[in-house]
């Protein structure tokens, strides 16, 4: 089976004005089984990037930087349902991206996580 991730996408268009589209992209990332528990990637959505985390059995995706300065989060500490910034400690949430601890200075965005026998 395919773990994809689901992510809303923009098209640019003249003028610099970002038109947003009613659509939804998936991106394969890995397989199911291939994690180990408590193992953290950054994944390629072609548009973009995200923290893959499987941990307890289940795996969410959420940015894959942090709010403060731009730190890699796949490079942090996982534990406990959070994963920690590896220079500042900022703290985030992997089911729903939220700030849990400072210096971030916000949350950061949720993927919805899912998977497809054939893909």
């Amino acid at each position: 089976m395919s773990l994809l991730i689901t992510y809303f996408w923009f098209l640019p268009i003249c003028k610099g004005i970002l038109l947003e589209w009613n659509k939804y992209t998936e991106a394969k990332v890995t397989k199911v089984g291939e994690m180990k528990d408590g193992e953290m990637k950054e994944v390629d959505l072609g548009q973009g990037k995200a923290l893959l985390v499987y941990q307890d059995g289940e795996y969410s995706a959420i940015g894959h930087k942090c709010t403060h300065f731009g730190a890699p989060l796949a490079k942090g500490y996982l534990g406990n349902g959070r994963v920690r910034c590896p220079w500042h400690g900022a703290c985030f949430n992997v089911k729903t991206g939220d700030i849990e601890d400072f210096p971030g200075l916000d949350g950061i965005h949720k993927f919805e996580v899912g998977w497809r026998e054939h893909y």
